[in-house]
């Protein structure tokens, strides 16, 4: 008779695996459910640099300039010239572009 229970109780467990998860912890009012960073990475900016610009990397870096992230990419074009980006992390967008 016990191992009757027993049987009884592990198909029970078995067909309710939800009963065995953690409870998610409740959304926030206001705030995403998942939460998605928008921001740049520094690969991501460094593709985009070199898919418009023929060249090798010479140095990928992300620095704090004037209080916001920024990605600097410094590229040799094919005629010798060092040229260096900087790429804004939160937009994406090209700020600077300079040619030595």
């Amino acid at each position: 008779m016990k191992i009757f229970f027993v049987l009884i109780l592990i198909n029970l467990l078995a067909a309710h695996p939800v009963l065995a998860e953690e409870p998610a912890a409740p959304a926030t009012p206001g705030l995403p459910s998942n939460p998605v960073s928008t921001e740049m990475s520094l690969e991501q900016a460094t593709k985009q640099v070199v898919s418009g610009a023929a060249g090798r990397v010479l140095s990928a870096k992300t620095e704090d300039i004037d209080g916001k992230k920024m990605h600097v990419i410094k590229i040799l074009t094919e005629d010798g010239r060092i040229q260096q980006q900087i790429v804004d992390a939160q937009s994406g967008a090209l700020v600077d572009k300079d040619i030595k």
